[in-house]
């Protein structure tokens, strides 16, 4: 008796702390709720093997043999997968240490606690859950109890002091059942216990609503038919009780569905929207496949995490799945990815042990058994059970269900006995080892995480853009207390990011397996290195302005090479985490190591489908200095193919086609840096293939009927050196074409280096100024235009921070490519006085431009063809930012005003509209191009010229 009382006690003891503790501060607020089983169940385990070895009677008849030999066996197939298994999960050991300290606590409750003591411990646990389901239902109406409260609204799921609101929904729906077969079998007789139950009842289904958490109305609706189901067959009934029953029974069902019906809609969208079905039914077909790839004995406890990523729909994103998926939301089909159908077996055998013990089941005991049968509705679409609070109440169920009347026994055998005892305190002691070393580490390691998190995002983050809004202002105004703020601010966020290395390193120290410890220190070794060396120029600017010592480049170097030392720890316990291989882009490229941060990139690309337009556009202008980087070619590759396939999933067949010749054009600049050996080719090739076959079909055809980038050139410009002046521009149009926007990534590759602009400038001396001609060679001034652009971005990335990882013949590559094409950008870049290089194709246009006005005097369209020339290069200034020296300006201004005047004194009054006509084309052709915040500048000038304002003069 007193040691059924004694236990009853430990166990509500142990209940009140996993329902209501919670740690606060903390990145994972619930785990001190498995900290506290996990001692349970150590305390639980050395209890019973003394209590075994002593001699002491106790209830061992209520075990059920097949569910025993179930309970002892899922452990040591956890334990073999997980050091023997082809992956190995940090979450593993955890897993195994809570399932053993469950099984432990439920094994104390069934040998040691009297069937009138049960009646106590299944009161306490009702008291309980009430206590918890008002404390969820004030959160739902935005009372404050508690400081953790403040981020729930009304508008917000409730979770009470489970830390999910999905562990509420759950833990409710299963109490529905027990607690009302509860107070039903403490109360016999009168209307009291109705009264009480429809309370109960109330409160559990209020605190599910208010949880929002639709799959529990699954389980809630299992848990209930399974009690009713019991209670008109067990139980002695007459008609108005059993309509009283259903009655019951329809009422708790609408006081659940009427709230949520909104939630519930929303499983009714269509198919191809993103949908918590659609969802679902994704996240299922790729946890068959990696079933279907190791169906026997999976992958190993924990590890759906890590594997799902590599069998998941390659679409998830637009399907609306998370990059990073925890769990297969259905607890079945974990345990087949887990532990394989040996485990899913297991556990069967273990559900029909427990079956086989059905008979004679009082109340409570069917309240239990229908609480579980809440749970495992549940969890068909739902793992809840693998969460704290909710496991824990899935083990008590299954201990009260077999708590039966009868006299305890002896152990007669001593072998047995010596054995059994043995054994048991072995394990409990293990798990004590075990447990009472990592779970106060990691409680410890979350506290740190949590406040160097809060340091890195708040404390930090925020003075850094104080510091680029000082900075900006310095600039803006000159004024040197700017500046001083801005050098004050940027020294503050130093400090504070020093605390955030700090902490998060003492967080890793304490918990090695902690991976948000390793990335929240690796994210903070990051910023730190730009604050030791600012790569916001203005910051820099100011910062060397206010006389402070701020700038550090080696340290920066450093804390970079920390900070990649500590994803690649990262990345060795986890290697499928998008965000971790992003950041490590940023830090190889910090480093100046283009080609492994292209790598990581190409490696975030696979896993992060969300960002994936992100990733593409970072590749594109990194690749301008890595040509014959791997990772870039995939990446820009297999984006483009998606999109192709993108397209043709809903039936854009014109779009597909698009997109298919733009592949043909981007396949032969990718190849132009393949190696002897045509490895790119054939991964290029396999890469589209894995997806479908027909795309490198469809490719190869367009190749063989549209003539590829060589072709266009060697075509081109042999037509140009025949005098079929207008038919090699049309061909080198599309030439030029392919390369500002197929070949923009690889400007290395294309055809002559910008060659086809020198022929297109002898060309310029050469042909007669017809309005077809002019056409198309203005045409080729903005192709001109925007290869400029192209090159000079890609020269400075090159001789920038990534110089020293840029191959030989590289840069000088790219210094051709701008000298042949010899634009305003690559004049500004060599200091001369005009806005374009000697001998360019704009060089050469204002020659046979002017030498056809010195020709033709009198003749007004040959000046107005002229100051169509020169305001079209002004355009040029303003497609992005100004970059024009005050020499070159001077220059272009003067010559456009003077051709201006010149159409004005041979035109006489008809000379306005005529400008205004001719400046209107020129303006219309570069719109396209033109920022918009500066086509009022261009306008502005149209005006001028147009309205015979006279130039000022400075």
């Amino acid at each position: 008796m007193k040691l059924s009382l004694a236990a009853t006690i430990f166990l509500c003891v142990v209940g009140a702390l996993v329902i209501f503790s919670v740690s606060t501060n903390s990145r994972n607020s619930i785990l001190i709720k498995e900290y506290i089983f996990v001692a349970a169940g150590v305390i639980a385990g050395i209890t019973i093997g003394i209590l075994v070895l002593s001699g002491t009677k106790l209830h061992l008849y209520r075990i059920p043999p097949m569910a025993a030999l179930s309970i002892a066996l899922i452990p040591v197939l956890m334990l073999v997968m997980h050091f023997a298994g082809p992956v190995s999960s940090v979450n593993g050991p955890f897993t195994m240490m809570s399932f053993g300290a469950l099984v432990l606590l439920a094994l104390l409750g069934v040998v040691a606690i009297d069937h009138k003591h049960l009646s106590s411990l299944a009161l306490f646990l009702t008291v309980a859950s009430s206590v918890l389901f008002l404390y969820a239902l004030l959160q739902s109406f935005g009372v404050i109890l508690f400081p953790w409260d403040a981020g729930l609204t009304r508008s917000g799921r409730s979770s009470g002091s489970l830390g999910n609101p999905n562990l509420l929904g759950a833990f409710s729906a299963a109490m529905v059942p027990f607690g009302a077969a509860t107070i039903i079998s403490l109360y016999k007789k009168g209307w009291f216990r109705f009264l009480l139950t429809a309370i109960f009842c109330a409160l559990a289904v209020l605190a599910l609503t208010v949880s929002g958490t639709r799959g529990s109305l699954l389980g809630l609706g299992g848990g209930v038919l399974f009690l009713c189901l019991w209670l008109l067959r067990r139980t002695p009934m007459s008609r108005r009780g059993r309509i009283m029953l259903i009655l019951g029974v329809l009422l708790v069902s609408l006081l659940a569905v009427i709230p949520m019906r909104h939630r519930i809609q929303e499983l009714a969208r269509d198919g191809s929207e993103s949908g918590t079905a659609q969802v679902r039914r994704i996240i299922w077909t790729g946890g068959l496949e990696m079933f279907r790839v190791r169906p026997l004995l999976g992958w190993g406890p924990g590890t759906f995490q890590i594997v799902f990523p590599s069998y998941r729909n390659p679409r998830y994103s637009i399907l609306g799945v998370s990059h990073n998926t925890l769990h297969a939301h259905c607890e079945y089909l974990e345990i087949l990815c887990d532990i394989g159908l040996l485990g899913l077996a297991l556990w069967g055998m273990f559900a029909l042990g427990m079956a086989r013990r059905a008979r004679g089941a009082g109340l409570i005991g069917a309240g239990a058994a229908a609480g579980a049968v809440s749970m495992l509705s549940e969890n068909l679409v739902s793992v809840s059970l693998r969460w704290p609070p909710t496991a824990w109440l899935f083990a008590i169920l299954c201990m009260a269900f077999l708590i039966r009347e009868g006299r305890a026994v002896h152990f007669t055998r001593m072998p047995l006995r010596l054995l059994s005892g043995i054994g048991l305190t072995l394990c409990a002691l293990v798990l004590g080892y075990f447990g009472f070393r990592a779970y106060p580490d990691s409680l410890e390691a979350a506290r740190l995480v949590f406040s160097g998190k809060d340091v890195h995002l708040t404390a930090t983050e925020a003075p850094m853009n104080a510091a680029a809004h000082y900075a900006k202002s310095f600039v803006n105004t000159g004024d040197r207390s700017a500046a001083i703020a801005a050098a004050n601010a940027w020294l503050t966020a130093t400090v504070h990011a020093d605390s955030a290395i700090s902490l998060c390193s003492r967080a890793s120290y304490t918990d090695r397996s902690d991976l948000s410890a390793l990335y929240a220190l690796g994210s903070a070794y990051l910023t730190r290195a730009i604050l030791a060396s600012p790569l916001d120029a203005n910051i820099a600017r100011a910062i060397a302005v206010s006389g402070l010592s701020v700038s550090d480049p080696a340290a920066a170097r450093r804390f970079n090479e920390l900070g990649m030392e500590t994803y690649a720890a990262l990345t060795a316990l986890a290697p499928n985490y998008a965000e971790t291989h992003n950041n490590m882009a940023i830090g190889y490229l910090a480093l100046g190591d283009v080609y492994r941060s292209l790598d990581e990139l190409f490696r975030a690309w696979l896993l992060h489908a969300h960002r994936r337009e992100d990733y593409f556009g970072q590749a594109v202008r990194m690749m301008r200095v890595a040509p014959d980087s791997r990772g870039a070619s995939c990446l820009i590759w297999n984006q483009l193919v998606g999109e192709v396939l993108m397209a043709r999933n809903d039936g854009m067949e014109s779009k597909v086609r698009m997109k298919l010749e733009s592949l043909a054009q981007i396949r032969w600049f990718l190849l132009s840096h393949d190696d002897p050996s045509g490895s790119r080719g054939v991964e290029l090739r396999r890469s589209a293939d894995s997806c479908a076959t027909w795309v490198m079909r469809s490719i190869d055809s367009i190749a063989v009927v549209n003539p590829l980038p060589d072709c266009l050139a060697d075509s081109g410009m042999a037509l140009l050196e025949e005098g079929r002046f207008l038919e090699g521009m049309v061909v080198l149009e599309r030439l030029h074409n392919a390369q500002n926007y197929w070949g923009h990534f690889l400007p290395t590759a294309w055809p002559g280096l910008g060659s086809g602009y020198i022929a297109l400038g002898g060309a310029a001396h050469q042909m007669q100024w017809s309005e077809e001609n002019t056409e198309a060679m203005f045409g080729q001034m903005l192709h001109l235009f925007k290869a400029d652009m192209i090159a000079a971005a890609s020269l400075d990335v090159a001789f920038g921070n990534l110089s020293a990882s840029v191959r030989p013949g590289i840069a000088d590559s790219l210094m051709m490519l701008s000298s042949n094409i010899g634009g305003p950008r690559a004049a500004a870049r060599a200091g001369s006085t005009k806005p374009w290089l000697e001998g360019s194709m704009l060089d050469a246009i204002e020659s046979s431009l002017r030498s056809y006005c010195e020709q033709n005097p009198s003749d007004p369209s040959c000046h107005l063809l002229m100051t169509r020339f020169y305001y079209l290069v002004v355009t040029s200034l303003w497609w992005d930012s100004p970059f024009f020296s005050p020499e070159q300006n001077q220059y272009l201004l003067g010559e456009l005003f003077a051709s201006r005047d010149s159409v004005a004194e041979l035109m006489g009054p008809g000379a306005n509209a005529a400008l205004s006509r001719a400046l209107n084309l020129e303006l219309g052709r570069v719109l396209p191009h033109v920022d918009s915040r500066n086509l009022s500048i261009l306008e502005e000038l149209k005006s001028d010229l147009a309205d015979m304002v006279p130039r000022y003069s400075p």
